[in-house]
């Protein structure tokens, strides 16, 4: 598990969980502080949305950014956070062996 803050966000106050297995790929996320918009970046915590990151390696992008994460409804600075730290996740755990 890996806690990270990304630089990207609506409110600057998101905090995320992001697991990482042993094949370097991700297994899950969890925020844990959050900030973002109610009913809009606040829907990052919803299972949906979270299940997308499952599996993914290597950098983690939203759709419009040429990625398959599809982005909230109205929260893709959000979204673009939430991939933003679990792309860093990823790359912590390969760089610690």
């Amino acid at each position: 598990m890996v806690e990270v803050k990304p630089a990207t966000s609506f409110s600057g106050n998101l905090t995320i969980m992001v697991g990482v297995d042993n094949t370097g790929a991700c297994s899950g996320i969890s925020i844990t502080s959050t900030g973002e918009t109610s009913g809009l970046g606040s829907n990052a915590s919803k299972p949906d949305f979270q299940a997308q990151f499952v599996g993914k390696t290597g950098e983690v992008k939203v759709t419009k950014d040429g990625g398959d994460i599809d982005a909230l409804t109205g929260a893709t600075i959000t979204s673009r956070g939430v991939c933003e730290a679990v792309t860093s996740a990823i790359a912590a755990a390969a760089s610690m062996g």
